[in-house]
């Protein structure tokens, strides 16, 4: 069988992300819909390939990693949309910081990644999306869209008249005060 390996050199390593990175509050931009049908699809854009997939936080692309065939990477190089999600393990990558991060901005797409790959809301949530500022709101109003299968406007973006496809400003909307819900037990 060949000599096996000597194991006593291997050191773990912890990977801690970036919690400053600059780019999350002006390189966000994909809807809940765009992740929805990228994570059903799950092709690379370029090659194809459904393995080890990325989706651009900005545009919604789905490309592949660098272990497959490197079109994530290619397409920040072209677009300078530094900022993607692995669908794998739902880690985010922004490329002009050279590093993984994490932040409070992220979690309405981490979120809608979460719901794509096991069908359910993360553990321990409850909260909404604003389809158009994409605030994830814990408690408060929030205006349900009669029309949208899933389309939600916090009060603030209602009063100010956003609208956001595919949703059409003469839809009807419901209001409900939205309360965090107590743990079951």
């Amino acid at each position: 069988l060949g000599k096996m390996a000597d194991k006593s050199n291997i050191v773990p390593v912890a990977v801690t992300p970036k919690r400053d990175c600059p780019h999350v509050s002006t390189e966000l931009g994909v809807t809940t819909t765009q992740i929805s049908n990228a994570f059903q699809t799950n092709l690379c854009h370029q090659c194809n390939s459904p393995d080890e997939n990325w989706i651009c936080l900005k545009c919604g692309l789905t490309s592949c990693s660098r272990y497959v065939a490197g079109h994530a990477s290619e397409h920040n190089a072209t677009t300078q949309h530094p900022i993607s999600s692995s669908f794998s393990d739902l880690s985010v990558w922004c490329y002009s910081c050279d590093s993984y991060i994490t932040s409070p901005s992220l979690l309405p797409y981490l979120a809608a990644l979460h719901q794509s790959k096991f069908g359910h809301i993360m553990p321990g949530e409850s909260y909404f999306i604003c389809n158009s500022c994409k605030l994830r709101i814990r408690n408060g109003i929030r205006w349900k869209c009669q029309q949208c299968p899933d389309y939600d406007l916090c009060d603030t973006c209602k009063l100010a008249g956003k609208c956001e496809e595919p949703h059409k400003p003469d839809h009807t909307f419901l209001c409900n005060i939205d309360h965090e819900k107590p743990p079951t037990l």
